[in-house]
């Protein structure tokens, strides 16, 4: 389909991937955050470019019943022997940071 994506979603253990057409491509989280909120559409978009705006009522989460692949992120150094100060304040403050769940879902 041109002009279209493809989305794995899945729904409780069975994972389907689906093409979706689209009309418009926006590559940048705060206009697709104004797009959302002038009623362009809907979009999958992070809790954290949109997350007080649900809260406050301006969005409403839609097909909650799907869940995306997460994505993780890794913190890689050399070796925890003779970890630089520098890099253990870093790895602590990204993982308070980024916690289960983040700050911004909490």
């Amino acid at each position: 389909m041109e002009g279209g994506f493809d989305v794995a979603v899945r729904i409780t253990n069975m994972t389907d991937s689906s093409l979706i057409a689209r009309r418009t491509q926006i590559n940048n989280s705060l206009a697709i955050r104004e797009a959302l909120l002038s009623g362009l559409g809907i979009a999958r978009t992070p809790t954290f470019i949109v997350g007080d705006d649900i809260r406050n009522g301006r969005l409403v989460p839609l097909l909650t019943e799907y869940t995306i692949p997460e994505v993780s992120l890794y913190l890689v150094y050399a070796h925890r022997q003779n970890l630089s100060p520098k890099v253990r304040a870093f790895v602590d403050f990204m993982a308070k940071r980024l916690g289960d769940p983040p700050y911004w879902d909490a």
